[in-house]
């Protein structure tokens, strides 16, 4: 099936739209379809990719995140998406393997860790321990996934002790994606728990890109911004 859909995705391909999503999608490289458009070519192979079993689903979905085009990255993680519930930890393993060689770029790695490593993650409390043991990893974009899988979890989910962990494990990485990634999770914890969150910037300020304290500091009113980004609390 997946020669399939690659034939179906290369059958609407076009340049103007891939130099436009290649100028965005920094570091990515496109077929040229628009995103409405993957998501049709998707839906018409859905009925299909159902009635595959959850290894086959699995291994489908690995081989298009192998692919180097983000079209094609896009619906493999669509179809994990769909199934994000029932996957086992284990997978886990399989995404750390395709970080820095086929996930190297924002958009795939940030979708991936948003959509489908969260989910399991709520499903498997073992799994907080593996995003620690990434974000001490060689891997820059396992990095930034440790912690962008937590990034919507942060508000909602009691999940502060670990992200803390990983923000600290992150921290001192000057790789702009990495900041970015520490910078908005802290945002969303700071909507929550704003002192756990002015802790680790007053004892971590020198680390920060000044890139990433604006984003940490986004969501705090306009005085304490002021002061923090001074370094003045």
């Amino acid at each position: 099936m997946i020669n399939e859909i690659q034939s179906e995705l290369e059958k609407y391909a076009d340049e103007k739209t891939k130099i436009g999503a290649e100028n965005y999608l920094k570091g990515s490289t496109n077929r040229g379809l628009k995103m409405a458009k993957v998501i049709e070519i998707y839906n018409n192979f859905k009925p299909r990719i159902k009635n595959l079993s959850q290894d086959e689903k699995v291994k489908l979905s690995i081989e298009l995140l192998k692919s180097k085009y983000f079209e094609d990255k896009t619906i493999g993680i669509r179809i994990l998406e769909h199934d994000s519930k029932v996957l086992d930890k284990r997978i886990l393993n399989e995404f750390y393997e395709l970080f820095d060689t086929y996930i190297y770029e924002w958009a795939t790695c940030d979708v991936l860790s948003s959509k489908v490593i969260s989910k399991i993650i709520l499903n498997n409390k073992s799994a907080e321990q593996i995003m620690i043991k990434w974000s001490k990893s060689n891997k820059v974009w396992a990095k930034r996934a440790s912690i962008i899988a937590f990034v919507n979890l942060a508000i909602k989910y009691d999940y502060d002790r670990i992200i803390i962990k990983i923000a600290s494990n992150l921290i001192k990485n000057n790789f702009r994606f990495i900041q970015l990634a520490v910078g908005w999770c802290l945002r969303n914890l700071g909507q929550k728990n704003q002192e756990l969150e002015l802790n680790f910037i007053r004892n971590n300020y020198k680390y920060f890109s000044r890139e990433g304290l604006r984003y940490a500091t986004e969501k705090m009113k306009p005085e304490l911004r002021a002061k923090v980004l001074k370094n003045e609390l």
